[in-house]
């Protein structure tokens, strides 16, 4: 049940934060004016993408390092998106959209650091 957990908290958190974004800034390159910032965009996640996987391949073999290195990209991939929520608003802060960008890396990082997960790493 434990890989189990790991594997469905690290793909959820791979998608929503990293592959996401990508397919996003890709459909926006391809249909946008500005293809110069759409671009510079675009390498942005498709270099997170790759350190995500990368440290996933990490946390299939098991190693706590991976563990670390796909949260650290995972919360730069949230920096950037709650900079870009707090950038596009014009009169109020989106506080709600702030609190769901943030909730679920927060309760990720829990499991696989606090939780009964983290038993994967020390086997």
């Amino acid at each position: 049940m434990v890989p189990f957990v790991v594997l469905i908290t690290v793909l959820v958190c791979f998608v929503g934060y990293g592959l996401w974004p990508l397919v996003l800034s890709v459909l926006g390159y391809l249909v946008s004016e500005q293809s110069m910032d759409a671009m510079v965009l675009m390498f942005f996640w498709l270099s997170m993408v790759f350190i995500q996987f990368v440290a996933m391949w990490h946390i299939a073999k098991k190693k706590p390092s991976g563990r670390k290195f796909f949260f650290y990209t995972v919360w730069i991939c949230v920096f950037v998106q709650g900079a870009d929520l707090l950038l596009a608003s014009e009169a109020e802060v989106p506080l709600w959209s702030l609190v769901d960008l943030f909730i679920y890396p927060a309760l990720a990082m829990w499991v696989l650091y606090a939780s009964d997960a983290k038993q994967y790493f020390e086997q």
